[in-house]
């Protein structure tokens, strides 16, 4: 079957099947909603529709397109679609200064993730700025600290068991309220309690 390669615009937006596809591509947590949809001008009438790539962040996606003529016959064509994609975010308030408290200056909203950056889900009680924040920024790890430890900062983490201690350095990461995590050099994950500067993994 001979296609048209002329590329047209859909000002009508997408068929059901893309929305479809693009929704069912895209992370838990994440929302995303279809800007312009192009496809190769032909009579295939669309009926499935896969994308080539998973859809994490704002960007141009391929999506393979599926259908039937209007004389019964298969028929496949190419099209792409351009996607804004939404995630949960903590946004500040208002302007703080570094070691300001986090908690009573944010609020949870949606923010376009525009490149493969990681806004924070989840925000410690006792989460302070690492540096200076203005107003509107949404939190990443690095712009987080708790207890005196910037996330992503390289802390000593103290694995004891028993009277014998073992340390090791690692970057700290967030992984809850109460708890403090650590990346170690051999990319495990560890979690424990924070105290006096130092990861403390007590093992019995």
């Amino acid at each position: 079957m001979v296609l048209s390669t002329l590329i047209a615009s859909l000002a009508l937006g997408a068929p059901a099947t893309v929305l479809e596809a693009v929704r069912t591509s895209v992370p838990e947590g994440r929302r995303a909603e279809v800007v312009r949809f192009q496809a190769e001008q032909s009579d295939c009438q669309v009926q499935q529709a896969a994308l080539k790539t998973a859809v994490r962040t704002s960007g141009r996606v391929a999506v393979q397109l599926k259908g039937q003529m209007p004389n019964g016959a298969a028929c496949e064509a190419w099209g792409w679609v351009q996607v804004a994609v939404y995630g949960k975010a903590w946004v500040t308030t208002k302007p703080l200064r570094a070691g300001d408290a986090l908690m009573p200056a944010t609020v949870e909203a949606e923010r376009e993730l525009k490149s493969e950056r990681t806004f924070l889900n989840e925000l410690p009680a006792d989460a302070q700025a690492a540096r200076a924040l203005p107003l509107g920024t949404a939190l990443e790890e690095h712009h987080v600290k708790r207890s005196g430890v910037a996330w992503g900062a390289k802390v000593t983490v103290s694995l004891q068991v028993g009277a014998l201690v073992v340390e090791q350095t690692g970057r700290s990461l967030p992984c809850g309220r109460e708890k403090t995590c650590a990346l170690l050099a051999n990319g495990k994950r560890v979690e424990g309690q924070l105290s006096n500067g130092k990861l403390w993994i007590v093992m019995p």
